[in-house]
């Protein structure tokens, strides 16, 4: 069996359905249950009929779902498939666990359809159409399976309440077809291959377990079986579902793709920075620099933009001057503009505070967005930091800023000239604008 920290297989994704009748891990003669499901090798395994204290070794339990301990529906996957239940899970609809796979692009629906018993706050009859019903938005978009137990085949249809027909009606209607016909070939009622076999006679053959899979992903289905009778009867009335699916990957967000440009930045950068902390504090200066290249990039910073954030403070905090001018200027000109453009000082000592932050407000008219994204990024790191440091100790922290200081007026005045400046950043500006009266709210509350 393969190890639980092996990655995700490039073979075929292996889905099992096993209704196990019970004491899926009692141990009795030979293997227990769960060491004959485990070599099949599932990656998902959807086991009805098992305990709410159900194992399998080597995969997680997604969810377990039913209205006793000691009987119920459970979905496992390899660890690394990183499934979750759905969201919106009804935790009233008993015997069907939806489960989610965002890495593969895969919802599953895991059935054991329970026609007439259980709690369910609703009638026996149709509860699986109601279910389907229910689940319509999650079994959209064409990347679903509903497997398991259905408990149910057209031989039992009737004129008045043709129950298979319809499900297989409906779940046609979501582009999911019946994955035992599409790949034999038979049709309903002379089938050849029985899923249970009652109270595991071998003369009382049925077909009630089904999958029903993407019209378009049944050529992908590179394997299709059902247990045989010799090999499963003693463990349980069921026959394993066992499906290899060639799964098509979901499309893949156009992610922004990185340089090594980027990594060699924030070497520069912590080695410009590397004496500095913030202040007052024992927390390294480099934590504000990568910070601020955080909210960048979360607000849609290109590379140099990235880039620039990470170097904002170089020419401004960094003696000498030149070396500090030199490093940024090695990462091009862009780079060089928007930290030269975010710079209010390269000279030392430096001009009155006031003076330098009027000066600063005032070229904010001009800047482009790529400035005012790196700026903006840079103030909203700090202003949070503000935030934290007043919850904590109050109008102390003033303590830790130039004695000329009006921290307060800086930043409201610095989120008006944002917004006064077109080539902002809306989404970005208004969480500065949100933090900085958190700032004024706290700062009243303390004083």
């Amino acid at each position: 069996m393969r190890s639980p920290t092996e990655p995700i297989p490039s073979r075929p994704l292996r889905v099992v359905s096993w209704n196990c009748n019970m004491a899926l891990n009692r141990v009795g003669r030979g293997r227990t249950k769960a060491e004959r499901l485990l070599a099949l090798e599932p990656d998902i395994a959807v086991v009805q009929e098992c305990s709410d204290s159900a194992v399998l070794d080597g995969m997680n339990r997604i969810v377990w779902t039913g209205a006793y301990p000691t009987k119920g529906l459970a979905v496992f996957a390899r660890p690394e498939l990183a499934g979750r239940e759905y969201l919106d899970a009804d935790a009233t609809r008993q015997w069907f666990a939806p489960v989610q796979f965002p890495g593969l692009g895969l919802n599953l629906l895991g059935c054991w359809a329970m026609h007439h018993r259980g709690q369910e706050p609703r009638p026996a009859r149709g509860r699986i159409h109601a279910t389907m019903e229910h689940y319509a938005d999650f079994l959209a978009g064409g990347r679903s399976i509903v497997i398991g137990d259905l408990n149910d085949h057209t031989r039992w249809d009737t004129t008045r309440y043709p129950s298979f027909a319809r499900l297989t009606t409906q779940l046609d209607a979501q582009g999911l077809t019946n994955l035992y016909y599409a790949r034999t070939g038979e049709i309903p009622n002379e089938e050849t291959r029985p899923s249970l076999y009652w109270y595991r006679h071998r003369d009382k053959p049925y077909l009630v377990d089904w999958a029903f899979i993407p019209s378009d992903w049944i050529a992908r289905v590179s394997s299709f079986d059902i247990g045989e009778y010799d090999a499963w009867h003693e463990a349980s009335d069921h026959m394993p579902l066992i499906i290899d699916l060639d799964l098509p990957l979901p499309d893949a967000p156009e992610l922004p793709q990185y340089s090594p440009r980027l990594m060699d930045a924030l070497s520069v950068a912590a080695r410009l920075h590397v004496a500095q902390v913030r202040k007052a504090t024992d927390v390294p200066y480099l934590a504000h620099l990568l910070g601020t290249c955080a909210v960048a990039l979360e607000y849609g910073a290109t590379e140099d933009e990235a880039i620039a954030a990470l170097l904002h403070d170089a020419i401004e905090d960094v003696q000498p001057v030149a070396l500090a001018r030199r490093a940024v200027a090695g990462f091009g000109p862009e780079v060089l503009r928007i930290v030269e453009a975010c710079t209010d000082a390269d000279n030392h000592p430096k001009p009155p505070w006031r003076n330098r932050k009027e000066a600063y407000i005032r070229k904010l008219a001009a800047a482009d967005r790529s400035v005012l994204l790196v700026s903006a990024s840079d103030k909203l790191h700090n202003a949070r930091a503000i935030v934290a440091d007043l919850r904590r100790i109050g109008a102390a922290v003033w303590d830790r800023f130039n004695r000329d200081a009006d921290s307060i007026w800086y930043y409201r005045s610095l989120v008006t000239a944002y917004q006064a400046n077109p080539e902002h950043a809306e989404d970005l500006v208004a969480e500065l604008d949100r933090t900085v009266t958190e700032i004024e709210r706290l700062a009243s509350a303390a004083s």
